[in-house]
């Protein structure tokens, strides 16, 4: 028989039918996951590109385009140093130096400038990209957007700041209290009660020092009442913060010339401790920055209970604020006292809401989720 008819040529052709098939089957996979990973590539909301060694890009995904404002049109032959503000231009280089030498980069936290101009914080992961034999042909860079938390990082910096030097403030106006009122008090205590142990002190002498000893304890009683109560107000623990709001609103109506009216929903129970103490600062930091800042005739306060939220509301018919205000900027619009709203409403994982208007009053308002409450 010829030779291409016989057994072995046959097995042969069958073997290398076999082969190719295989082969076939691998670029089918290959292409599919090729496809599969060029999806998820163009789909992320992360930006993507790609770049050479010498810093051209290659690649831009829509997430790229999202993020920089440029289309893929505009960027693709474009260096990437275009992406950096002038200063950081240097940066790009060293960047493509180290993957030159087969380094990658991770989790560089650095600026870009957008199209419009915009500067904004990423984080960068850029590795290096190699050919079938191994080799370092270009890299690929994942950037996302940390704007936010930047800004959310600095906002708590700067608050924390604020609230050691508030905590300094309050250590000092107590200390003040305590030398300047019950230090006194006692001081004179103390020498009345000599001045009455004194052997020519006759008895209607002693009974006059005896009755100044009893009336300047019985002040000094009520500067340490009045001290523990701004530190501590114990209706809170003995009564609950429904009585304790209205005290508060009592006592802050009769000595000053702000009409304050008080709306309290029987609230007690629905929150821990901890969170009740928060609402009750929150109402009394709202109601000093309105005696302080609001030039107000009349003002009111709202503790509601709105599904599985607790609503409260402090509302004055004062000047109102020059600028439009929110959690971010409230530290610069109305001193410390909105900045600090804001950090014990992010606390309980509530929202802060500021309505004003110039010559029309101020709303503020806190929304807090009800733990465990399914508003049925």
């Amino acid at each position: 028989l010829p030779f291409f008819l016989s057994f072995p040529f046959l097995l042969m052709v069958l073997a290398m039918s076999y082969e190719l098939s295989l082969d076939v089957a691998l670029v089918a996979t290959l292409s599919r996951d090729a496809n599969r990973l060029a999806a998820i590539v163009a789909s992320s909301e992360d930006a993507i590109l790609g770049k050479t060694l010498d810093g051209t890009i290659t690649t831009w995904n829509a997430g790229a385009a999202k993020l920089y404002g440029y289309s893929a049109l505009e960027m693709i032959g474009q260096p990437v140093s275009m992406l950096a503000p002038v200063e950081l231009r240097s940066e790009v280089g060293h960047i493509l130096d180290r993957l030159r030498g087969g380094d990658r980069v991770e989790q560089l936290e650095t600026v870009r400038v957008t199209k419009d101009g915009r500067r904004i914080d990423v984080s960068l992961m850029i590795s290096p990209i190699t050919d079938e034999r191994g080799k370092i042909v270009g890299a690929s860079t994942i950037a996302r957007d940390i704007t936010a938390r930047k800004r959310d990082g600095r906002a708590l910096q700067n608050l924390t700041g604020r609230l050691l030097m508030l905590q300094d403030a309050e250590r000092q106006r107590v200390a003040a209290e305590l030398h300047d009122g019950l230090g006194q008090s006692l001081a004179i205590i103390k020498n009345r009660a000599a001045m009455a142990q004194r052997n020519d002190a006759s008895q209607d002498a002693v009974l006059e020092q005896l009755t100044e000893i009893q009336a300047t304890a019985t002040s000094a009683i009520h500067e340490v009442r009045e001290i523990a109560h701004n530190l501590r107000p114990y209706e809170l623990d003995r009564l609950g913060l429904v009585v304790a709001i209205e005290s508060m609103v009592e006592r802050i109506s009769d000595s000053s010339a702000i009409a304050l009216t008080a709306d309290l929903d029987p609230i007690a129970g629905l929150l821990s401790p901890e969170a009740e103490t928060s609402v009750y600062r929150m109402v009394q930091e709202g109601l000093n920055n309105v005696i302080k800042h609001s030039h107000a005739a009349a003002a009111r306060v709202e503790v509601k209970k709105d599904g599985t939220q607790l609503v409260i509301a402090i509302r004055d018919n004062g000047n109102g604020m020059p600028a439009p205000v929110s959690a971010e900027n409230g530290a610069a619009a109305g001193g410390f006292g909105l900045a600090g709203l804001a950090e014990r409403a992010r606390m309980l994982n509530g929202k802060l809401d500021i309505d004003s208007l110039p010559g029309r009053g101020t709303m503020v308002t806190i929304r807090v989720a009800i733990p465990g409450d399914t508003g049925e």
